[in-house]
């Protein structure tokens, strides 16, 4: 059978004694300091090095932060050079491992090196690891004792099934959320962009305007097959919506004053945003409360808070790489932008991003399905 979680919970009950390993596995040596610097990250300057395809490295969480999925599959492909390069260096240790007398060795790490090892030994052992997208089949099916079997467990998934890696801090939350039995933490705000869309329908509604946004739900359970399309005239007369990406940076530039600022009203981003650099309580990054850091000044009867950092906002618009150069002849002043696409643009930096995610020039994109807890929106009215 399978090893579920409630499985391994048992095994360690009836047992009582299991050996957990990390990446501090070698004595004097940080496994993922060294992948960090297999991916070309200095871990004394995060985020200065940064390569294109990771946004942020945590060390202490052993955790990553990417643009896109593509960007998440090129580097868990680096992960396997880096494994398969340093396991000479780890058999030593994983021998060791092996004579002693542990039934169960769980381990924070992807790889597959120690059962590799235990193969080589001839040890008898059972692999797999914790999917928390489901549980996923063994790698083997022993007939022998279970006495006699030693129990290897990759908790935090496998190199070979990307799927189940816990790489991001997305990826942690839905994972314990699984575990706790519940689909998502009720102490994280998840938005997507559905959720905005309808807000936006149910806050005009409340105000007396009428709604901005149809939702043709084709499957409920699917909100990927939604079809959203703009009522003609709502707008215009006082419904909210999302604002479009060119009136989001608009507005985040100073509206008619057009600051020349790097972040939203300011060169200093410890003033005017929650980011990675200061959301830090007692060891827990997250969302803060709104209005809590210096506004952008638009007039003075007029200011905006957090259009940068706290949570990367959705615009209405889809993402196109090269879309104003492209099209910079022919766009209006104040483009939609264009008028089909697979991914929605998000702009303005989270409290999971660097200063240089956060700077007002970068643009961000994602599934309209998707949801995160560094994702949210800001409503506009005409």
């Amino acid at each position: 059978m399978p090893i579920a979680w409630k499985d391994l919970l048992k095994s360690l009950g009836n047992q009582q004694c299991a050996l957990l390993i990390g990446p501090d596995l070698l004595p004097g040596q940080n496994l993922f300091l060294d992948l960090l610097e297999h991916l070309g990250i200095d871990p004394a300057d995060i985020p200065g090095t940064l390569p294109r395809d990771v946004s942020m490295a945590s060390p202490a969480e052993n955790l990553f932060l990417f643009p896109n999925d593509a960007a998440r599959t090129r580097s868990w492909r680096r992960f396997e050079e880096f494994y398969d390069r340093h396991f000479d260096k780890l058999r030593g240790m994983y021998a060791q491992i092996g004579r002693l007398p542990f039934p169960v060795v769980i381990s924070t790490m992807p790889d597959l090196g120690l059962r590799r090892s235990f193969e080589q030994d001839g040890i008898l052992h059972q692999f797999s690891y914790y999917d928390y997208r489901g549980t996923p089949e063994p790698y083997d099916r022993i007939q022998a004792n279970p006495r006699d079997t030693r129990l290897l467990f990759n908790l935090f998934g496998v190199l070979s099934d990307h799927n189940s890696l816990v790489l991001t801090h997305d990826d942690l939350f839905g994972y314990f959320s699984q575990i706790l039995g519940d689909k998502k933490l009720s102490s994280e705000l998840y938005i997507e962009l559905s959720h905005a869309l309808k807000y936006a329908n149910w806050l005009s509604d409340r105000f007396g305007k009428p709604p901005v946004y149809h939702l043709d739900s084709l499957d409920k359970e699917d909100r990927s097959l939604w079809i959203v399309t703009i009522i003609p005239g709502a707008a215009e007369k006082g419904g909210f919506c999302l604002p479009t990406e060119a009136e989001w940076e608009y507005a985040a530039r100073g509206g008619p004053n057009q600051y020349a600022y790097r972040y939203a009203g300011s060169d200093d981003l410890d003033a005017v945003a929650w980011y990675f650099g200061n959301s830090d309580t007692l060891g827990v990054q997250r969302t803060r409360p709104v209005a809590t850091r210096a506004p952008l000044v638009l007039s003075p009867e007029y200011r905006l808070f957090d259009m940068t950092g706290n949570v990367w906002e959705w615009c209405w618009g889809w993402y196109h790489v090269n879309y104003y150069a492209q099209f910079a002849d022919s766009i209006a002043d104040n483009p939609n932008g264009p008028k089909f696409g697979k991914y929605r643009v998000l702009r303005g930096g989270s409290w999971l991003d660097g200063d240089i995610n956060c700077r007002l020039a970068i643009r961000y994109w994602y599934q309209p399905n998707y949801r995160s807890n560094h994702f949210g929106f800001r409503l506009a009215r005409h």
